[in-house]
């Protein structure tokens, strides 16, 4: 099971699901809390901005 959650009104939804330790609702409320300003999570986020400039840096686009 899953949810259908839109982190910002307008804009597409996320789909979050629970896994190891963590419930549904645990789910949702840290895919909030870490989603203050963009849809897509910061720790996700983060990961997709450091591995395009790694990309860029070593040629690989």
């Amino acid at each position: 099971m899953g949810a259908v959650l839109r982190t910002r009104m307008g804009i597409k939804p996320l789909y979050v699901s629970p896994g190891h330790r963590i419930d549904l609702e645990g789910a949702i409320h840290y895919t909030l809390e870490v989603s203050p300003r963009y849809r897509i999570p910061m720790p996700i986020r983060a990961a997709h901005i450091r591995t395009n400039d790694e990309r860029r840096r070593l040629g690989i686009v």
